[in-house]
């Protein structure tokens, strides 16, 4: 095969390649529709058919065929002017077909991009499609469970009387299951009270299409009678047509149980405040007015609940008492400004002009940022108590009045008392001694003993009761000296020393090795002081028992004098009777011991006109010990020589 033929076969090749791809090409995007194809079907045509012959002349068998052919036709498609007519054909099929083809590139675009829109708009409508799908069935949950677990019961029926649904509250208070509930008609499920009720109810909502409220009593399934608000409401479709009637049943029961509580409560506080006269307020420290406060808080200051809002503004200048507004202002400035809590009375004046004493509490209430925002308090009516008190004072200042009326009396009559009773005593003692003679009946002499002795314990009993009248006067003066007070115990123990062996009691002395000290004080009223324990000790002491008297000195307290008996004792409760002015602890007529009982009493306040203590510790039937202490600053060292001994052997001798 030569060069040539080579050549004309691919031209040929190519030719029918082009050809093919272009009817492929063309049928893919309708080409054969545009006029242009005719152009380019013919060009392409002269072109390979030209080609076709010559190569037609490189075989013997086709040339032949092709000899068939008009040789005109032959030698015109043979020559360039077959090509050039086929080139010229195919550009005025390009020239037709690039302006369509441009076209028909430009709609396909916008038809892709169109329809890409579409599928973006299409697959965003089923994703916002599928979310509110999503979100529907999340609401209808939801609201399936508000319903379904919510504290009340709540039913719907359709315009028909039909249920259409029921919550577990319905089952659970009314004992009807849903299955056997739903389709169903009140008067299939209530007593026929109940029903009438319900369909009455359901009718004029439906009527009026508005919500309908009402309370009654429904029995429960469990036999208890519960207090319900049934609220009723009409169900509406988007044009406002009713489509049925809810219902929602409320359990009021202990709402209102804890109401009545609450009522019961506010009365029983009401009444309590009443009968104390106590009324609470609540002051707002923003809006500088009283926020609320009970009845009786209105009733104390004579005005009426709606009358005490008013007063309250002017609580300085119409209520409170000018004589004590300044104190009061100065209790509320402080309570303004520092948040200091108050106690305070004062008098208040009431509209009608009555005048009463109140005690007001006052407390700060503070916010969560510690910042005041309120004062609440309590003010109580305590006029009466007031009243009582200054009654008190005046009784107890004419009491005061009357002792001291008395104690002077009685000490002016010091002289009046004792000097004829020294007359007595003086002449008895002349008589019973036979000084101007002797005496001519033996009896007489008795008689004078039993005078002297008679008119002695008379003027021992009116010394102390006039003792104690100058003491309770403040009359009683001390005369005080220094002096050695283990001689004047000595001496004191040597006076009482026959009247003990007399009743058959031991007189005992223990100094516990003290030395000889120095008192300053008034040795009479010492040695009275003694005298009286010591006569107390004998005259209370049965026979066989004894009185010890023991002297020492305190580094703490100073001087002490204690004496011990081991008499009939002092019951615990009687003690501060023992020890009290004019009080006997044996009161009766006919006691046992006789005497004025004022030993005792007399004997403290000796003690304590010197500035010391007397302490009384007394069990029944076992004895009583006192104990007496002189202040430190009593004790001095002793001056002059000392003729006593202090051992207790000394004392021995003696008693």
């Amino acid at each position: 095969m030569s060069l040539d033929m080579a050549i004309e076969l691919a031209r040929v090749l190519a030719l029918c390649l082009i050809l093919g791809l272009l009817l492929i090409f063309g049928h893919k995007h309708a080409l054969y529709r545009q006029r242009s194809w005719s152009f380019i079907a013919g060009g392409f045509g002269l072109l390979l058919f030209g080609s076709l012959l010559d190569v037609t002349d490189h075989f013997e068998s086709l040339n032949v065929f092709v000899g068939m052919v008009d040789t005109k036709v032959e030698a015109v498609l043979k020559n360039v002017i077959g090509y050039l007519l086929g080139f010229v054909l195919l550009l005025v099929g390009f020239y037709y077909w690039q302006p369509h083809v441009t076209a028909l590139t430009e709609t396909e675009r916008r038809l892709k991009r169109y329809n890409e829109k579409l599928e973006s708009e299409a697959a965003a409508r089923a994703t916002e499609i599928e979310e509110t799908n999503r979100e529907l069935c999340e609401g209808e949950e939801l609201f399936r469970g508000v319903v379904e677990y919510s504290p009340c019961a709540i039913f719907l029926k359709d315009t028909k009387g039909y249920f259409r649904l029921v919550n577990k509250r319905f089952e659970e208070w009314y004992g009807a299951s849903a299955d056997d509930t739903i389709g169903r008609t009140s008067h299939e499920i209530f007593p026929k009270d109940y029903a009438d009720a319900y369909v009455s109810q359901d009718a004029e909502v439906l009527k009026s299409r508005q919500v309908v409220e009402r309370e009654q009593d429904i029995v429960f399934r469990d036999g208890t009678t519960h207090s319900i608000l049934v609220t009723k409401f009409p169900v509406m479709d988007a044009n406002g047509m009713p489509l049925g009637i809810g219902t929602i049943n409320t359990d009021l029961t202990a709402q209102k149980r804890a109401v009545m509580a609450l009522r019961d409560n506010e009365a029983a506080l009401a009444e309590a405040q009443r009968l104390a006269k106590i009324g609470h307020w609540r002051w707002s420290i923003d809006r500088n007015e009283l926020v609320s406060c009970s009845e009786e808080y209105a009733r104390l200051h004579g005005v009426a609940v709606e009358e005490i809002h008013d007063l309250m503004p002017h609580q300085m200048e119409r209520v409170i008492h000018p004589e004590d507004r300044e104190h009061v202002a100065a209790a509320f400035k402080r309570f303004d400004e520092e948040g200091c809590d108050y106690e305070i009375e004062y008098r208040i004046v009431r509209p009608d002009g009555e005048v009463r004493h109140f005690l007001e509490i006052g407390e700060a209430v503070a916010d969560a940022s510690g910042h005041v925002v309120e004062h609440i308090g309590t003010v109580q009516d305590i006029t009466e108590r007031k009243l009582a008190q200054e009654a008190v004072l005046v009784a107890k200042a004419e009491a005061e009045f009357a002792s001291r009326a008395k104690s002077e009396f009685l000490a002016n009559m010091s002289h009046e008392l004792r000097t004829p009773l020294n007359w007595i005593i003086g002449f008895a003692e002349l008589i019973k001694s036979e000084r101007l003679g002797p005496i001519g009946q033996p009896k007489y002499r008795e008689y004078a003993d039993d005078i002297y002795s008679a008119g002695q314990l008379l003027l021992d009993l009116i010394s102390d009761i006039l003792d104690l009248s100058h003491i309770e006067s403040g009359n009683l003066r001390l005369s005080e000296e220094e002096f050695n007070i283990l001689d004047l115990v000595a001496s004191c123990v040597k006076l009482m020393t026959e009247r003990a062996n007399s009743a058959n009691v031991e007189l005992r002395v223990n100094t516990h090795g003290s030395q000889q000290l120095g008192l300053r004080a008034d040795p009479r009223k010492v040695k009275q002081i003694l005298i009286n324990l010591l006569s107390n000790g004998v005259k209370f002491t049965p026979p066989g028992g004894s009185v010890s008297v023991s002297c020492w000195l305190s580094p703490g307290s100073g001087y002490v004098l204690q004496l011990a008996d081991t008499g009939i004792g002092i019951a615990a409760k009687d003690i501060p009777k023992a020890l009290g002015r004019f009080q006997q602890v044996d009161g009766r007529l006919n006691r046992k011991h006789e005497g004025s009982g004022l030993g005792l009493s007399l004997a403290k306040s000796l003690v304590e006109l010197h500035g010391g203590s007397l302490d009384l510790q007394s069990k029944v039937g076992e004895g009583t010990t006192v104990t007496v202490r002189f202040p430190a600053e009593r004790i001095v060292p002793v001056r002059h020589g000392n003729s006593f001994c202090s051992s207790e052997a000394s004392f021995a001798d003696q008693g």
